[in-house]
């Protein structure tokens, strides 16, 4: 009988399973920011402001901030994700959460949302944060160009960070801006806020190289 040699095989089969693992987790990052679809709190009612009663969690207003009609409310047909939308008008001030991510010197960041000019609106103006939101990473007016909810993002991405920017925490903010020639009004709607840690492309491409490896160890 010819026996069969079955050593290494399993070595392989963990290896290249704990490596496939490795690069799925480095190429998709969790969200850093809490109730980015503002889902929190559980409630049917429009909240007005950002830190009244109840409270939206994980969300801050501007100091001394002014919120005549900006807040939270449910949009059951239009929400992308769940029932509830953050609403923002333009002569109210922006809103922010400073997550509880530490910046390292590598980390690179990547803001996605969702908005919806629900009057008007034709930008809006967000920015990627240090320790506090005048403390800019990055700032954009991002042009609003479509009647129906569209993505938009911002990266750090080629921007290097300052040296007080590490050991602290990164946030983002946003703001509406946008003035038509009517009445001066606009409003804008922003649901699924996801901030992530871009990840080096020299890391994903060295744990690419490994999976493949180890996977082809495996079939041999």
């Amino acid at each position: 009988m010819q026996s069969t040699f079955l050593g290494p095989k399993p070595i392989y089969s963990c290896v290249a399973a704990s490596v496939m693992s490795m690069f799925f987790s480095v190429s998709s990052h969790a969200n850093l920011l809490s109730n980015g679809s503002f889902e929190s709190p559980v409630t049917s009612s429009k909240i007005f402001g950002f830190d009244s009663s109840p409270d939206i969690p994980g969300w801050v207003e501007d100091a001394g901030g002014v919120y005549l009609d900006s807040g939270v409310e449910d949009d059951l047909a239009s929400a992308p994700d769940g029932t509830r939308l953050a609403f923002l008008k333009n002569d109210d001030d922006g809103f922010f959460q400073t997550t509880s991510h530490v910046i390292s010197l590598s980390d690179s960041f990547s803001l996605e949302f969702d908005v919806l000019a629900t009057f008007l609106a034709n930008s809006i103006d967000v920015s990627i944060f240090y320790a506090d939101p005048s403390n800019i990473l990055v700032s954009e007016t991002l042009a609003i160009t479509s009647t129906s909810w569209e993505t938009l993002s911002i990266t750090t991405t080629g921007i290097t960070l300052p040296a007080a920017a590490i050991g602290t925490q990164v946030g983002v903010r946003f703001d509406n801006q946008s003035y038509p020639t009517v009445d001066g009004i606009t409003y804008l709607a922003i649901d699924d806020v996801s901030l992530t840690v871009v990840p080096e492309p020299a890391s994903v491409l060295l744990l690419g190289s490994l999976a493949l490896l180890a996977t082809s160890r495996k079939r041999r």
